[in-house]
Formats: C-alpha cells, structure tokens, sequence
C-alpha cells in the first residue's frame, strides 16, 4: 500500500496543474468542452493538451503587457495634447530636437504609436506617416529609415523613396 501512495503523491501535482481539454459531442449533436474526458455515448471531437507556462516566464509576459498598456495610456495621453493633424498627414513639426531630446523622443513615439494602432492602413499609408513623425528633427535620418525598413506592404522602389524622403528631413 505504501508504494502505492508515494506514486499518488507523485502524479498528484501533475494532476492539479495538467488540465486537457476534451470536445466531446453527445447523440444529439450538441457540443460539450469539458476538462473531463467524454462519457459514454458521447463521441470525442478533438483533445487539445494543456500547456504548461513557466511561471517566471508568465510573470515576465505579464509585466510586459503591463508595460505596453502603459505605453499605450502614455501615447494616448500625449496624441491629445501633442500629437498635431499635421504630424500625422507628413507635414513638418511645428518643435524640433535632436536624439536626446525627450520631448521629440516621446512625440515621436505617441507618433508612430497612433500609426500602430490604426488599423487597415496600407504599406504607403504607414511608411508616409511614418516619416511625418520624424519631419522637424534633427539626427534621427537613421531612425527614420529603419521604421521604413520595418514596414510591411513596400515595394522595393517604395522603400527606397521613403528611405530618402527620410534622408530630406533636416
């Protein structure tokens, strides 16, 4: 019996943390998700295992996404006071700084934050607005030009015409 029972106590936190997920339809077609497995008279649809998650790397991911809602609070607070219509059509910015500025870094950032958040918008689209958030600075051409690198949806020819437009800029 003793055996028996440290075999217990070794799947038991197996058990606790090991949670499948079974699909299970009945005889009237009805589909029932469960964590047990199927009765009888029931057909199995599908299993699909659990995954165990690390958790340091849960805390990780979770204080990651704790860190972008907070970006994204932070850009949304700074689009209202910051971000003009201009800076998002391409046109120049009205303040100017250099790569250590923090004003321009953080109005660039709300910039091309808005950019993200706007869905459905095309290759061209992102690649001009993109370049409109860096118009009135100075020294961040490099910058510029590896977010129009990043951007999806280009054409090689595009790029290279972003990629100088970004160039152009003072």
């Amino acid at each position: 019996m003793r055996p028996y029972f440290f075999l217990l106590l070794f799947f038991l936190p197996y058990s606790l943390t090991h949670a499948d997920a079974y699909k299970c339809r009945n005889a009237n077609g009805k589909i029932m998700i469960s964590s047990l497995p199927c009765d009888e008279g029931k057909v199995t649809v599908s299993i699909a295992p659990s995954e165990h998650i690390n958790p340091a790397s849960l805390r990780d991911h979770r204080a990651d996404l704790q860190r972008q809602k907070n970006i994204i609070a932070q850009a949304q607070q700074a689009s209202t006071t910051e971000l003009t219509p201009p800076a998002i059509l391409g046109q120049p910015q009205k303040t100017s700084g250099g790569p250590d500025d923090s004003e321009t870094r953080n109005r660039i950032h709300a910039c091309l934050m808005k950019i993200t958040a706007t869905s459905g918008l095309s290759g061209w689209s992102q690649a001009q607005r993109k370049v409109g958030c860096y118009r009135g600075t100075v020294g961040l051409q490099g910058e510029c030009e590896t977010r129009i690198t990043a951007t999806l949806g280009l054409t090689s020819d595009q790029e290279s015409y972003f990629r100088q437009q970004c160039r152009n800029l003072l």
